[in-house]
């Protein structure tokens, strides 16, 4: 993780919540520096976009949840699925 923040959930718990988590990795990274946020619901993905991510990791979600996120953010968001 040289070269990208990765902001998971337990980041997001110390930080206080994703608001906080979000900002503050976005705030941090150098400038050109990938921070992907790991997100574990469909409104978690929405508010983190709301907060300025463009990289969201979309955790144990089921496909078609997936797919609606994909639907409302992708290209503008990049996504990756893991679970």
């Amino acid at each position: 993780l040289y070269d990208a923040v990765l902001v998971k959930d337990n980041h997001i718990a110390a930080a206080g919540g994703l608001d906080q988590a979000v900002a503050r990795a976005l705030a941090g990274a150098p400038p050109g520096m990938s921070v992907q946020i790991e997100v574990e619901s469909e409104s978690m993905a929405d508010r983190a976009v709301e907060l300025g991510a463009r990289f969201l990791l979309l955790d144990n979600l089921d496909p078609a949840t997936i797919r609606r996120i994909v639907t409302r953010h992708a290209p503008r968001v990049l996504l990756e699925a893991s679970g």
